[in-house]
């Protein structure tokens, strides 16, 4: 099982203290071995190999979004795009068994876009906790401000300080081929994928989400007037179903896609100046993995991509919400010998959980 903490809106002071304090334990024990020696340990039927014992550090850079779709049913009223000016972040982090740590900041001169046209606020929490058998995905996004660059008579990247969203998402997955597939393998390179496989998928999703604003989301552009929407509510829930493969290249190198689909339930309400309607819908979401990279003994590095898109409908408006990161990694591991007590807690969490 992995789990993903990332630092948002300030470097993250308190990841930041873990990392410095895991660094502290580990780094008089950790020894560097030649790469041929490292602990490497096959998997049952032989598809992906475990590392032992080993913490692996990185250098990443990350984005994370989510953004609002609006399509009016009714011609008169254009398509709306929200999206927060969310930064390009850099950072360190590292991974040890199922534990993931990652410390990113968003630099000035990398985000201009932020600068140029308004600032978002934002804490954006998304965790992966990978089993053997098993994938939780969770989403816990608070962003105020955001942009939109298609409504007519309105400036180019018009920002809106006012509009504010709240998201929250759970999706539940079994891996049905867990003897041959790594999912971990691809998130944090704990393990290695050395021949290609694939495994089914399914489980259950369930999504909130919330945008508000002082005044109208949508703006009429036939009557210069304005459609008066200003908050919306979604709750999605359903079962869930997909595939995700990867092709191993070498026994280095890797390829990987993955998709999963859900059969939504909708509900979603609207608040309007002439009071609020509320409307339950069927609809399809998407869930996309993708990802490549190289995983040496030592050495490696990854670019990952995830990205979760749903939706909510009403007898107006159809509406599309989107959710994701971007990732991109330079990893370097270490053996690890003498263990203090934070990695030595972390082993006895990983036999109680049955994880290897």
């Amino acid at each position: 099982m992995q789990r993903r903490s990332i630092g948002v809106l300030t470097p993250g002071m308190l990841s930041l203290l873990t990392v410095m304090l895991v660094m502290s334990i580990t780094s008089a024990h950790s020894q560097h071995i030649p790469a041929d020696s490292m602990t490497i340990t096959p998997a049952p039927e032989g598809y992906y190999e475990l590392f032992q014992d080993r913490l692996t550090w990185r250098v990443l850079g990350s984005k994370k979004y989510t953004a609002l779709e609006a399509r009016p049913k009714d011609d008169g009223i254009k398509q709306t795009k929200y999206r927060p000016t969310a930064p390009l972040n850099t950072g360190i982090g590292f991974t040890y068994r199922f534990l993931t740590v990652n410390v990113v900041y968003g630099i000035k001169p990398l985000n201009p876009l932020r600068f140029d046209i308004g600032k978002s606020k934002f804490l954006d929490a998304q965790s992966h906790f990978l089993g053997r058998k098993f994938n939780l995905e969770f989403y816990g996004q608070l962003y105020s401000g955001f942009y939109a660059d298609d409504l007519n008579n309105r400036p180019k990247n018009y920002f809106r300080e006012d509009i504010k969203a709240l998201v929250l998402s759970f999706t539940y997955e079994h891996v049905f081929n867990w003897r041959r597939y790594s999912m971990r393998a691809v998130a944090n390179q704990s393990e290695r994928q050395v021949k290609s496989a694939g495994t089914p998928l399914l489980g259950w999703g369930l999504h909130f989400v919330r945008y508000k604003a002082d005044s109208t989301f949508l703006f009429n552009d036939a009557q210069g007037g304005n459609f008066g929407l200003d908050r919306i509510v979604s709750i999605v829930t359903g079962p869930t179903a997909g595939y995700a493969y990867t092709l191993a290249i070498a026994r280095r190198a890797y390829i990987m896609g993955g998709v999963t689909g859900q059969l939504g339930i909708h509900y979603t309400t609207e608040k309007m100046p002439g009071g609020k309607q509320n409307h339950f819908a069927v609809a399809p979401n998407v869930l996309l993995r993708t990802g490549t990279g190289y995983i040496g003994n030592r050495w490696g590095a990854t670019l990952q991509w995830q990205g979760l898109i749903y939706h909510g409908s009403s007898p107006d408006v159809l509406y599309r919400y989107g959710s994701g990161r971007i990732l991109a990694t330079i990893n370097y591991s270490l053996q690890v010998k003498k263990k203090g007590f934070i990695l030595q807690t972390i082993d006895n969490t990983a036999k109680m959980l049955g994880k290897k």
